[in-house]
């Protein structure tokens, strides 16, 4: 059901829900140069080529320096590569729930989850619930106003 502005109200949900995404951003951002950190120190040490498959697939032969790029890394490299990532995480504290997981996508998830949250909270009087954003763009921009009004009115 969609409010009316001058009767929407900011809910205790809709607060706890903002303060929640805040603080998962907020821990994203902390460990993003631990984790990026040790992937690219792993990926530099080792100096590994794209597998052959992505090369035979048109790609050009080059040294694989970006963790985003490590799909690319054979199996055999791949194997290397995440045996002493999961080191590298056991060595920098950061808490996983299952090993191989890495610290930096959970925290990714545990945003999207959150942003989920704050998004259902304000459905109620918005008439907007997750299932009807698509474009991640439009989500972006809606939760961006859904914490800008909760902050407002907590200031």
């Amino acid at each position: 059901m969609l409010v009316s502005a001058k009767d929407f109200k900011v809910t205790k949900d809709m607060k706890e829900a903002a303060v929640a995404l805040i603080a998962c951003k907020a821990f994203e951002k902390t460990i993003r140069p631990i984790v990026e950190g040790y992937q690219r120190d792993i990926l530099n040490r080792h100096q590994w080529h794209i597998s052959s498959e992505w090369v035979d697939k048109g790609l050009n032969d080059e040294i694989i320096l970006d963790p985003e790029r490590a799909y690319e890394l054979n199996d055999e490299d791949a194997a290397v590569y995440y045996a002493e990532l999961e080191i590298e995480r056991e060595k920098s504290g950061l808490y996983v729930k299952e090993s191989g997981y890495c610290p930096l996508l959970v925290a990714k998830h545990e945003i999207i989850e959150a942003e989920n949250i704050l998004i259902e909270t304000f459905a109620s009087q918005t008439g907007i619930n997750c299932d009807m954003i698509y474009n991640l763009e439009t989500r972006r921009e809606y939760i961006d106003l859904c914490l800008g009004l909760v902050m407002s009115i907590i200031n």
